[in-house]
């Protein structure tokens, strides 16, 4: 009886602030094509520049998304290495997805480091049908279709499995070439168990049965289509390096895919997305822990007329590895740290106020004067 008092009491504390979720969530997806149209002629002088204003943009909106931890009193720890000095290097963000909550917690932690004007995620397709799917369709960001759910689907996706699977990958191999070779973009993220912790488990659980792998209960063992793909684009030195750059040798030694960022992200109580935005259980601890592997941990490099290929076995070990941490961190409150490195747990900064409202009256600003003016 208590709890549930406290529950409605939280919920209606944070009314004000659900309200002014849904009016950002509303208001920011229009005024970022707004503005995405009225940087059109500095994108066709100089593409640079466009996509370089287009990603402060972009990280601005996804600041004011991870704000909202903040305003519903939630507190986000990071622990592990430290991933801010490989900011500028090319790099595969894989993460676990237990619940939706784990998208606006990424976004309030990497907001912080300023990664998002340079990453891109790799998302699931029915995202693109919401509002936001209009910003990330323009900052670059790839919606996968799986085979299984075209499988689901067969009046709306009229290819089998393997054609879709096929299709797939060359729709992301030509994403990540556009956005990695040609606009700059060093970090990729990607959620390589294919889908939310609860729809994956029963699948992951028979796939590890059938091998003989370890049951999995935090985790799921990772689906390897899009990895693979993913891998073998951004190793390729001609995404880095178009036919007609004259400046080519030296810009192959300066780029490439170098690291895997493993993100594990802990709950102390798992929450769903009403329950993140309203506070319902007070204030909520969540954690972000990060390792980080050179690329050739994961991939096995053949001939120079092979392609890389993906290390199944260390990367499942990779996934038994956080299923230990998740257990170790639902009894201790906290992630391991490893053998031989001193690692802290941080509180990750609160976004700036300043900026948050910055970036609100940009938002009052654009919408007033687009409804004068039209």
């Amino acid at each position: 009886m208590e709890q549930s008092c406290f529950t409605w009491v939280m919920f209606f504390k944070q009314l004000p602030y659900m309200i002014l979720y849904i009016i950002q969530s509303l208001l920011c997806p229009p005024v970022y094509l707004i503005w995405y149209l009225l940087l059109q002629p500095i994108k066709l002088w100089n593409p640079d520049y466009f996509w370089l204003i287009e990603g402060q943009i972009y990280d601005s909106f996804l600041g004011i998304v991870g704000s909202w931890s903040d305003l519903s009193g939630h507190v986000v720890y990071e622990s592990g290495a430290d991933v801010s000095v490989i900011k500028n290097d090319v790099s595969l963000v894989i993460v676990n997805h237990q619940t939706p909550t784990d998208i606006p917690l990424l976004m309030r932690a990497f907001h912080a480091k300023c990664l998002f004007p340079t990453t891109m995620w790799v998302m699931d397709w029915i995202l693109q049908f919401f509002n936001f799917g209009w910003v990330a369709k323009g900052h670059g960001d790839f919606f996968l279709l799986q085979g299984t759910d075209a499988r689901k689907l067969p009046s709306i996706f009229k290819l089998g499995v393997n054609e879709t699977s096929v299709h797939q990958a060359h729709r992301l191999k030509e994403n990540l070439t556009m956005n990695v070779g040609y606009r700059n973009h060093g970090w990729v993220i990607l959620f390589p168990e294919g889908g939310l912790l609860w729809k994956r488990r029963d699948g992951s659980q028979r796939f590890a049965k059938k091998m003989g792998l370890p049951i999995l209960q935090n985790v799921t063992y990772p689906r390897l289509g899009a990895l693979q793909t993913a891998i073998e684009t951004l190793l390729d030195p001609n995404v880095y390096c178009p036919q007609n750059d004259s400046n080519s040798e030296n810009q192959i030694s300066k780029k490439s895919l170098k690291w895997i960022v493993d993100v594990t992200i802990g709950y102390k109580t798992s929450m769903n997305v009403f329950q993140y935005l309203c506070g319902c259980f007070g204030t909520q601890k969540a954690t972000l822990h990060y390792r980080v592997f050179p690329i050739e941990k994961m991939v096995s490099f053949g001939s120079i007329y092979e392609k890389p290929k993906v290390r199944e076995n260390w990367l499942f070990s990779l996934f038994q590895e956080k299923e230990a941490y998740l257990k170790h961190f639902a009894e201790k409150g906290f992630f391991p740290q490893e053998a031989g490195k001193s690692e802290k747990t941080v509180i990750v900064k609160p976004i700036n106020n300043l900026k948050v409202y910055g970036i609100q009256l940009l938002v009052i600003f654009t919408i007033y004067i687009m409804f004068h003016l039209f």
